[in-house]
């Protein structure tokens, strides 16, 4: 798993995207069905923690859908992109609060579904990433809300009509 995670991110440092993905797929199927192994769970209840298959740690499954959505995307396929951007929800959501809230990835959820067409998907992570910078008072890990971010998320106000939506963004 280690090495397959590894390999993926040096390749997305090459700017393989393709041969990153390959990586970065075996070790997705791997967390998955190590997941689905009742075998491996039982196991380590039963006889030791130890025991129990390495699915690696929540930082690294997460990341592992973000470069996924970023080597799609720099490939020009926008609907794997998509996918995804969305298994980046899933996989926080399943981890709490851990990445419940990671404005940077909203962001990108949003570039992703308005390159897809997908206004409103688009419009809810913008929003849920500027919420995130307004409830930490206007910054995020030291960084102000981007003007890009803000640009963004009233454009697809805008689009979909919500004017209520950007008067409250516009500030």
């Amino acid at each position: 798993l280690l090495y397959n995670l590894e390999a993926g991110r040096l390749h997305y440092l090459r700017k393989d995207y393709a041969r990153s993905n390959e990586y970065f797929n075996r070790a997705d199927y791997m967390v998955e069905n190590i997941r689905k192994s009742a075998g491996s769970i039982a196991l380590a209840n039963i006889l030791n923690p130890m025991h129990e298959t390495y699915t690696g740690e929540d930082f690294e499954q997460f990341m592992m859908h973000y470069i996924k959505a970023l080597n799609y995307s720099n490939l020009g396929l926008t609907e794997d992109a998509v996918v995804e951007a969305r298994r980046i929800t899933l996989a926080g959501q399943r981890q709490d609060d851990k990445f419940n809230g990671d404005a940077f990835a909203f962001a990108l959820q949003g570039l992703l579904y308005e390159s897809a067409g997908d206004i409103n998907n688009a419009f809810i992570s913008y929003r849920n990433a500027a919420d995130i910078y307004l409830e930490a008072k206007g910054t995020y890990y030291g960084v102000t809300l981007p003007v890009q971010l803000q640009q963004d998320l009233l454009r697809t106000a805008l689009l979909m009509g919500f004017e209520g939506e950007f008067t409250h963004y516009a500030k």
